[in-house]
């Protein structure tokens, strides 16, 4: 739907999962994966100028590290920023994580139980890659497209990191479906607001690529 919508390539990545290859194996693949395709471009049909990264939940937290990452390392450049619920945060207890801890579809013990899977004992919880929400974003950070769901227990930590891009000077667009739960971006077979959801955020990337 991304691609059809926004008239541009879509590559998913595969990348290892925890337990059995926990933090910080994924991001390590996130960004080994970008590199790749990006130092390979006309292999893989697309521009290298013109590179975005999304994900949705885990996967947009990944998108976001990477995003930052290769940005403090020097490249290679990313143009945009999909990012769908994000995962920016571990250990704070937020109002939307207390709130809708139950009955919402992501559920407050299912999340403890991602968390202890993926991240061993001992990880420091402040780390970039971890909870990229309390490091400042480096300068010149590619420009971000955030939705959040009203009913997710991500919904705090979403709109919060929006506004701290913004804050920073990095362009942001933060798109809140108020009346969603977690998730509700794949209900695209029996949801039209999902449908809506992926066609303006697809909109959203094919501008900013140009």
């Amino acid at each position: 739907r991304l691609a059809l919508a926004g008239g541009f390539r879509v590559i998913a990545i595969d990348y290892r999962l925890a337990p059995e290859t926990p933090f910080p194996g994924p991001h390590l693949d996130a960004i080994a994966a970008v590199k790749s395709i990006i130092a390979e471009a006309s292999r893989h049909g697309v521009d290298a100028a013109r590179v975005a990264l999304g994900g949705d939940s885990a996967g947009a937290c990944l998108a976001t590290v990477a995003a930052r990452k290769l940005k403090r390392e020097g490249g290679p450049e990313i143009a945009f920023q999909l990012l769908i619920y994000p995962v920016v945060q571990s250990g704070e207890e937020t109002w939307s994580r207390k709130t809708f801890a139950e009955g919402y579809f992501l559920t407050h013990e299912a999340m403890n139980w991602f968390d202890g899977h993926y991240l061993p004992a001992g990880v420091d919880r402040e780390d970039e890659a971890v909870s990229p929400l309390r490091t400042p974003p480096p300068k010149g950070l590619a420009p971000a497209y955030v939705i959040t769901a009203g009913y997710d227990p991500l919904f705090d930590e979403g709109r919060a990191y929006a506004e701290s891009l913004k804050a920073s000077g990095i362009a942001a667009t933060h798109v809140d479906y108020p009346d969603q739960v977690h998730g509700f971006v794949s209900l695209s077979a029996f949801s039209t607001v999902a449908i809506e959801a992926i066609e303006q955020a697809a909109r959203a990337v094919s501008d900013a690529l140009g």
